[in-house]
């Protein structure tokens, strides 16, 4: 039986169209095993090997939720003859897709290994929908106690200002791999609380060396909450901005 790892996004993720199609493309092609990109396109029929296309009559949210279930059988049938060793989501999207989704498989794969690729979340649905909009709030809290659990986070993405994502996962105690760009390095000092990368190579090689080494691990999940508590919470950033109006 082949062995296989899945990444599922809920969006058009290939080709590049966007910045988040960008993320996911990227980390698509960095993925070192035999992959399978699956996602939901309502633009364009995409034929390319082992990406899997979802074809949606639109970008409508309400459109993806009523297609949800389909696109998981969908992605079920594709990959019922194969091992699956990961199951990644792209976080692009509304939680509550990630949530279903990783209950789904949780039922039907539940030896595969899940990893949540957090960037931005779909607020579309709160904007427009006050019952979704309670009902995120149900899923994010679920999703941040499975994030409570991880070992590591891996933040690919090229653009950041000050990453929400890295800031939560640090305070939780989780190491961080993330791009070699300004916004990151203020958050990740290398070998104290994670690790930064300017290529692939680097990215995979930081992934290995923190997943074989359980006291590295332990080590940079110690310190990983010292800066968030250092420079953002025990002195708040409006703090300092009192004190620097208060000068003049």
């Amino acid at each position: 039986m082949k062995t296989l790892s899945i990444i599922i996004s809920f969006y058009n993720s290939y080709p590049v169209t966007s910045g988040s199609s960008a993320v996911t493309t990227a980390f698509y092609k960095s993925w070192p095993s035999n992959k399978k990109l699956f996602m939901m396109n309502h633009e364009k029929k995409v034929s390319k090997k082992n990406i899997h296309n979802f074809k949606i009559k639109s970008n409508n949210s309400f459109v993806k939720l009523i297609c949800l279930i389909p696109y998981l059988i969908f992605i079920y049938k594709e990959i019922k003859n194969s091992k699956i060793k990961y199951i990644i989501f792209e976080g692009a999207s509304w939680t509550g897709f990630i949530y279903i989704s990783y209950v789904f498989f949780k039922i039907f794969r539940p030896n595969a290994k899940f990893i949540y690729h957090a960037h931005n979340v779909d607020f579309f649905f709160r904007q427009k929908n006050f019952f979704i909009s309670k009902i995120s709030f149900f899923f994010e809290k679920r999703i941040l106690n499975k994030i409570i659990n991880f070992d590591i986070l891996l933040h690919p993405s090229y653009r950041e200002g000050r990453s929400v994502s890295i800031m939560q996962s640090l305070q939780y105690g989780i190491p961080v791999i993330a791009r070699n760009i300004p916004g990151n390095k203020d958050l990740i000092k290398n070998n104290f609380n994670g690790y930064l990368f300017d290529t692939e190579v680097e990215m995979l090689n930081s992934l290995k060396k923190i997943y074989l080494n359980n006291n590295l691990r332990k080590r940079l999940s110690q310190n990983a909450s010292k800066i968030i508590t250092n420079n953002y919470l025990k002195d708040s950033i409006n703090e300092k901005i009192k004190r620097f109006i208060i000068q003049f």
